[in-house]
């Protein structure tokens, strides 16, 4: 056994004295480049923070952001303590202080104070890689790449071994990968909330005709309107962001006017911004401009409304100061983001 240790240390010399020998200006400063990069986590603390900001301070952007945490944290603080136990010197001390001719290349940065081995570096950015690869998957290659080139810097400027750098890869990779694992059995064990918003996704007309669908609206609505009027509890209902299906029920139901007024303006019965629906790929950002203009003139709320279904060529980022809205218009899927400017202008 210790014949085996002994010359799997001495490959590891001889693959970190050739690996120093190959070192020029460029590999230098690259290598130098990335590890201030990964110094203390630097790089993957900024990058955490733009993943908190891009996903929000909610349930879901705490998790993913602190799964990418927890995941730097334990792998180095697990190093930290390995190299307590291990207390492998670093490859400058040891090859100085060796009997023998080895020569002992110069560092390019600091020496460090610490043990060699695992590399704490190593281990934190590929914790940090992997687990931004689990919650954002769509990077999941250039973040890996940029972990294994972080660790793999630690040897370019000579202040670790190469076993070191894969020790510490090996720890930060099993930390990266029980870091979701962690976040996930602590999120099944708190209590989450539910909010069920009443509402209806109302198309005028689909796979039946105009008057076939009007023939479900009449008793749904004259319905609806009973329920919010008799039972205080029932705070509200959203009517799909849209007021053409009200106008089509009260063809029908003129009587029933004075009692839609009362339960908009009470904040009850929630319609609007939008005139009617866009379908999928028929109207562009200046019809949808046109369009939010009858929509608020029915006394609709004028707070951001996302219509459930809707989806239009060009989903707008609306500003129309003279229909009061400021709000964000999206549709499933991918979304792009437009202006629609007062005057009709597209840009």
């Amino acid at each position: 056994m210790n014949d085996l240790l002994a010359a799997l240390g001495n490959f590891d010399t001889q693959l970190y004295l050739a690996i120093a020998a190959q070192r020029n200006l460029v590999t230098s400063i690259i290598a130098v480049a990335l590890t201030y990069l990964n110094w203390d986590g630097f790089f993957w603390w900024i990058l955490a923070f733009l993943l908190l900001r891009s996903r929000g301070l909610n349930r879901r952007g705490i998790a993913a952001t602190g799964t990418v945490v927890l995941a730097m944290l334990t792998s180095w603080w697990f190093t930290e303590i390995t190299k307590l136990v291990v207390q492998r010197p670093r490859p400058f001390e040891a090859l100085a202080n060796a009997p023998g001719p080895l020569p002992a290349p110069e560092t390019v940065i600091a020496h460090p104070s610490s043990y060699s081995f695992p590399s704490g570096d190593a281990s934190l950015a590929m914790g940090a890689a992997v687990a931004f690869a689990y919650v954002s998957p769509r990077y999941r290659v250039p973040l890996l790449l940029l972990g294994i080139s972080c660790a793999l810097a630690r040897v370019v400027v000579g202040v670790h071994y190469p076993f070191d750098v894969l020790g510490g890869i090996a720890v930060g990779t099993v930390f990266g990968l029980l870091a979701p694992r962690a976040v996930a059995l602590v999120r099944r064990r708190l209590r989450w909330r539910a909010f069920v918003i009443p509402h209806t996704h109302w198309d005028r007309e689909w796979y039946e005709r105009f008057e076939g669908y009007r023939a479900r609206l009449i008793p749904m609505v004259s319905r609806l309107l009973d329920v919010l009027e008799r039972d205080p509890d029932f705070r509200s209902f959203t009517f799909d962001g849209q007021t053409i299906a009200i106008q089509d029920y009260l063809e029908k139901r003129p009587d029933d006017r004075r009692r839609v007024e009362a339960l908009v303006r009470s904040d009850r019965l929630l319609i609007g911004p939008w005139h009617v629906l866009a379908d999928l790929l028929l109207v562009g950002g200046p019809a949808e401009r046109r369009r939010a203009g009858p929509g608020c003139a029915h006394r609709v709320r004028r707070r951001p409304v996302r219509p459930p279904g809707a989806a239009s060529a060009d989903p707008p980022l609306i500003r129309l100061r003279h229909v009061r809205l400021r709000t964000r218009h999206g549709r499933r899927g991918r979304i792009r983001w437009q202006r629609v400017l007062v005057g009709g202008a597209v840009g």
